[in-house]
């Protein structure tokens, strides 16, 4: 049975930081500290994903294959006045298995067509300098920049947003 996307419930939530978990232990494995990765869970994230999907404009697809959610993406207003773009992707996460199937792409182009009204065009993301997937937003038309590095695991990250500043056609 082949995946399907669709919004987020709150019944979703659980899963949801689950994915973000395990998406980030993986995916950053070689790159932050284990001891910041190992030191996620699933609680402090549900609590996170429940105060940002209860928050106004904010919109959660889900990809879910038979009943298990397998990735996710969020996005909704802009939460840094340094980008001059009504709209932000919060996240995007897929489990491992389930990367590098186009899957990313479908999230992606949901939130955005959700994100997007005529009054409102343009969307950023921003994604670690190191992150081995950050390719994925300039195959979609990202214009890379240089943003303010953030700080995780006691130390600042190179970050790099990605910015569509017309209605997105993926």
């Amino acid at each position: 049975m082949p995946l399907r996307i669709e919004r987020a419930t709150l019944e979703d939530l659980q899963a949801i930081a689950s994915v973000t978990v395990k998406s980030w232990q993986t995916t950053f494995q070689d790159i932050l500290p284990i001891s910041f990765l190992s030191s996620l869970t699933v609680e402090s994230q549900l609590q996170r994903h429940q105060k940002i999907f209860t928050s106004s404009g904010v919109f959660y697809y889900v990809a879910k294959h038979v009943d298990e959610i397998v990735g996710f993406s969020s996005g909704g207003p802009n939460r840094n006045c340094s980008f001059d773009v009504p709209s932000e992707l919060y996240g995007l996460y897929l489990l491992e298995d389930w990367q590098g199937k186009g899957w990313g792409r479908s999230l992606f182009t949901m939130l955005a067509a959700q994100l997007q009204v005529p009054s409102r065009l343009g969307l950023t993301a921003l994604v670690l300098s190191n992150n081995p997937h950050r390719d994925f937003y300039e195959r979609l038309g990202g214009l890379r920049q240089v943003a303010q590095p953030i700080e995780l695991a006691g130390r600042l990250w190179k970050v790099e947003s990605f910015t569509w500043h017309e209605s997105l056609r993926c």
